[in-house]
């Protein structure tokens, strides 16, 4: 008789091979940065962002044309519009005879000019203002008139600082989000000066004092998805061997075993790849405990868990076997899977509430403009998790339809007494209420999934 799959045992160690030498390969190509290089290449980021600001104000200074229409508010409405959504803001000021200044043009509200501005020479200087620390730029020009002068102030934000945070407004780097983690700006000279087009040094910043966090190149990030990849394929193919040639309880088995192993050690370690460089990693945005550090780690876990579920209910299903103990013991064993599937059932939603209640992600689906990349994310997390709890509760369901013989009221009870009795502890927790909703929700839609 001819073996089926007969090469289901090189494919399988073909995969493991194949995660051998992608992950010696991506040993080759990674370039982990020093808290040196990430400092260096923050300064190098940010001071092109402020000389690329100054070439498009200096651009705009050499259209006099333009800036004497302004003075004068005869600006066509297609130059206003191009001015006005540039997020930098530029002022114009009338200097007249008896020394005073007038502003008669303003590109946005969001800050203003300080005032000694005016009594020192044109150039670029660093300033910090109501609602952040900017480069201000002065430029004087010569209009028609003798006695009458133009300066054009130009503001480039290089660090929002608000007094108090809201959804809208975060202390920030104007030139990217994620150097507030890495760097701060210093009110001391370091070694990381950073320069206008001129030359001149207009501000120093520093490392924050926090661990520094390990990163790769984009090729080797690459390189070690892969490796996992090819190591959850591994997983897969043996689990299904084993499930062949043991039972499909050993091969359950031997999948959860192998993935918690794998992701214990991603946890403790930084293999096969260090999961915190990524911005989906970061416990700011979400992390509700040691488990669920963050987004990232939230929204892997329900994928390995949901994959759980969905292999055990592909080998328990066709074969209906969902009692595993038998005999006298068979009644413990069901109100042990009673209580699992009480406190999974806990655990789910007390998750699901924190990711809503506890996190900076907006779930405001009315307010468009609210939403962001972790919300798609969330939604995403929210949707693996409900595809897995609702196949776990169907197989639950199942193995205590058999444990019980179909009598619900004992698995009603059961449910009551324990659910009732661990909310005893809970009592002065301001979410009771909220658990107590969880399990009458649950008690009257079980039978559903029978």
């Amino acid at each position: 008789m001819k073996q089926a799959h007969p090469h289901i045992f090189f494919k399988t160690y073909t995969w493991l091979a194949a995660a051998l030498f992608f992950y010696l390969l991506s040993l080759a190509f990674s370039t982990p940065y020093t808290r040196q290089s990430v400092i260096g290449l923050e300064r190098k980021n940010l001071e092109k962002y402020i000389q690329a600001r100054q070439k498009e104000f200096e651009k705009f200074v050499a259209d006099t044309a333009m800036i004497y229409r302004l003075a004068v508010r005869s600006g066509a409405e297609g130059e206003l519009e191009k001015i006005t959504e540039n997020t930098d803001g530029i002022f114009i000021f009338r200097q007249t005879a008896t020394g005073g200044d007038a502003l008669i043009f303003w590109s946005n509200q969001y800050t203003y000019p300080p005032d000694k501005i005016h009594a020192i020479p044109d150039g670029e200087y660093f300033e910090h203002l109501d609602n952040g620390f900017y480069v201000c730029i002065k430029k004087t020009l010569q209009t028609t008139q003798p006695e009458e002068r133009l300066r054009v102030i130009g503001l480039i934000p290089v660090r929002y600082n608000y007094f108090v945070e809201t959804d809208y407004l975060h202390d920030d780097f104007a030139h990217s989000k994620k150097a507030i983690s890495r760097i701060t700006l210093s009110g001391t000279p370091t070694e990381y000066p950073v320069s206008s087009l001129s030359g001149k040094t207009l501000f120093y910043i520093a490392a924050k004092a926090q661990p520094l966090i390990a990163r790769t190149g984009s090729l080797a990030v690459i390189l070690k998805i892969t490796v996992i990849l090819c190591l959850l394929l591994f997983i897969h193919f043996i689990s299904e061997k084993t499930a062949r040639k043991y039972g499909p309880l050993r091969g359950i088995s031997m999948l959860v075993v192998s993935i918690v192993l794998l992701r214990l050690l991603s946890y403790y370690t930084s293999f096969p790849i260090n999961f915190r460089q990524f911005e989906l990693f970061d416990p700011a945005v979400y992390g509700s405990n040691p488990v669920h550090k963050s987004l990232g780690d939230l929204l892997i876990n329900a994928v390995l868990f949901c994959w759980i579920v969905l292999y055990a209910w592909n080998k328990l299903a066709p074969a209906g076997r969902f009692s595993i103990v038998t005999g006298k013991y068979h009644f413990i064993a069901g109100t042990g899977c009673i209580l699992v599937v009480l406190a999974f059932t806990f655990l789910m939603a007390g998750t699901i509430r924190s990711l809503a209640a506890d996190s900076k992600i907006s779930f405001d689906v009315i307010n468009f403009f609210s939403l962001s990349q972790y919300t798609v994310f969330g939604f995403a997390t929210l949707s693996v998790l409900a595809i897995g709890y609702y196949f776990f509760i169907r197989i639950m369901m199942l193995a205590l339809a058999a444990y019980f013989h179909k009598n619900f009221y004992i698995v009603y009870l059961v449910i009551i007494i324990a659910g009732l009795s661990w909310l005893t502890f809970k009592i002065e927790s301001p979410l009771l209420s909220f658990y107590m909703l969880v399990m009458c929700g649950w008690c009257c839609t079980c039978g559903c999934c029978v």
